[in-house]
């Protein structure tokens, strides 16, 4: 799990992590050149991001701390409008009120279903200290023409 009381304004030019290379950080295969928008299965999530706690102090929020990241799916990261709503979506929500110099109480968690390997999903928090942005939901760890083996990390496309 991943809590921090967000800066007012970040300013951050650094790449986002999100373009880092593919975990496996648990030793299954990734699949990639899958039919539909998303070309790969999975990518390395972060719990806190880059975009809005970069250069907090002695906070590594580096895709080599393993415990900021997680597997998953593209979808379930980068799904960014309104009729497909992934992490990024809900990230940008948060990093435009910081914009505006609001404090931001931030909880990200990566939910796993017993001994799996691979996040059934994450739910994610957030408050404004003016209740301008109050958010709670759970982004399903799914993706379009993807089954997933939650147990092993084994993704299957499917029509």
């Amino acid at each position: 799990m991943g809590e921090a009381v967000l800066p007012k304004s970040i300013q951050n030019n650094e790449k986002d992590n999100k373009d880092e290379k593919v975990i496996p950080q648990f030793g299954w295969g990734q699949k990639s050149n899958l039919k539909g928008f998303y070309k790969k299965a999975y990518t390395k999530g972060f719990l806190l991001n880059s975009k809005l706690i970069g250069g907090v102090k002695d906070f590594n929020d580096s895709g080599s701390n393993m415990e900021n990241i997680f597997t998953q799916t593209v979808w379930a990261s980068e799904a960014n409008d309104s009729s497909s709503k992934g992490q990024k979506y809900f990230e940008n929500m948060i990093h435009k009120v910081q914009d505006k110099n609001m404090i931001i109480k931030y909880r990200v968690k990566a939910l796993y279903d017993g001994s799996n390997l691979v996040p059934s999903g994450t739910e994610i928090e957030a408050k404004s200290d003016d209740f301008s942005l109050e958010i709670h939901v759970f982004i399903p760890n799914v993706q379009p023409n993807l089954k997933v083996d939650y147990k092993t990390g084994q993704v299957t496309e499917v029509k």
